[in-house]
């Protein structure tokens, strides 16, 4: 009799709620599904409509590592100093001990235009992390130290953090977490090839390449509802040639009756489209860096040319134009150090977000990231300024 009353309850219950929810329904009251959609950050709508946005965390494959390693190089720190005294003064005042700088002396050796030192490893592993971090920001400075210039970084905007919750063997953790520097609120490392020759088990080395290739990015939505404009979205996203396509998904959403997100990646054109939040696969470029991405964001066929340096600055000089009213889609962000230095470009997305890879390496996703914060990101180990520019063949808005 007991499991009769209790079913009849239950019975009792789902009919009640059932009923409830229809009620709810007619009376437009159905819970929109954006709202689902756990997004922290909302900003006010643009051109581009309402954007919501949070951040999350990419990390690479094990099976990429493959092709991402290389040969664990010897460490050598070059200085371009006239020298060896120059050499010492710069480790004292970087805060080695008179004793430190005396062994790191011991390794000097010349070279073209100033001197190497060539510590061990047991050297780098025991400096002490205020030393770590001056060091290795004056080694950024200078030239011909691309480890130290370019460290893998990890900006802290996740509730995870770069090796938090990594399945990892805890020695060869441990043995990476000595290794790791901060500069303001960006954690660096610069030494992978000491973990390399260090840690002997491949699948660990592997899993723990995975961890370090962690970067944040940013998931991200539009928000269309039944009193959002088409004709002024469709116009933005759908630029310079794809309005008709980006209205036909723009209308099918808006049909709901409430709001419904779209990932952004949804509304971009073919390459960005395609790339994505993914990592290096067979067919792509064997360098796809950061200028081949920005260069053919609107392209359907990527020009392989734009992996060259030298070939990608003539293609930015010859079809690009610098602009200062508000950016749009596409347009290109030149991060400048220096007079003419560019280390690093991006494609303008909406809301302050950006299309970005950080890096050639295939270890590098392309993904998306606040502008405010790759500023941040690319200021270590000196500031850098930004300017936007604009493919001089495509049509004015």
């Amino acid at each position: 009799m007991k499991k009769w009353i209790v079913f009849i309850c239950a019975g009792l219950l789902v009919v009640g709620g059932w009923e409830l929810g229809w009620h709810m329904h007619g009376a437009r009251s159905v819970v929109p599904l954006s709202h689902s959609v756990q997004m922290q950050k909302r900003s006010e709508p643009g051109p581009w409509g309402r954007i919501v946005y949070d951040y999350s965390m990419i990390e690479m494959a094990p099976a990429l590592w493959q092709h991402v390693q290389q040969a664990p190089p010897a460490v050598a720190w070059k200085l371009h100093v006239s020298n060896p005294e120059a050499v010492c003064q710069q480790l004292l005042a970087a805060g080695f001990t008179p004793e430190q700088a005396q062994t790191l002396m011991a390794t000097l050796t010349p070279l073209a235009g100033g001197y190497a030192l060539h510590p061990s490893d047991a050297f780098i592993l025991a400096m002490a992390p205020d030393v770590r971090r001056n060091w290795y920001a004056l080694l950024a400075i200078e030239t011909d130290n691309p480890d130290y210039d370019y460290p893998l970084r990890f900006w802290q905007k996740t509730p995870i953090g770069w090796l938090q919750d990594a399945e990892v063997d805890q020695q060869a953790l441990a043995l990476a977490q000595r290794l790791i520097y901060k500069h303001d609120d960006l954690q660096l490392m610069a030494d992978m090839s000491l973990l390399q020759r260090n840690i002997k088990d491949p699948e660990t080395m592997r899993r723990l390449a995975c961890v370090f290739s962690r970067e944040t990015t940013v998931i991200a939505y539009l928000l269309v509802g039944p009193d959002d404009n088409l004709d002024q979205l469709a116009s933005y996203w759908g630029y310079p040639d794809r309005q008709d396509a980006v209205r036909t998904l723009l209308h099918a959403t808006q049909r709901s009756g409430f709001d419904r997100p779209i990932p952004i990646s949804m509304l971009l054109p073919r390459f960005a489209r395609d790339r994505v939040h993914r990592y290096w696969r067979a067919g792509d470029p064997s360098w796809p860096h950061c200028h081949f991405t920005s260069l053919n964001f609107f392209s359907d066929t990527p020009d392989e040319g734009c992996t060259n340096d030298t070939y990608a600055t003539s293609v930015i000089q010859r079809d690009y134009f610098t602009v200062t009213t508000p950016p749009q889609l596409g347009d290109l962000i030149l991060f400048k150090r220096g007079p003419g230095e560019i280390i690093h470009t991006c494609n303008y997305i909406a809301d302050g977000i950006v299309f970005t890879k950080n890096g050639g390496s295939l270890g590098h996703p392309w993904m998306f990231a606040r502008l405010a914060d790759m500023m941040d990101f690319y200021s270590y180990p000196t500031p850098i300024q930004i300017s936007f520019m604009r493919r001089r063949d495509l049509p004015a808005r």
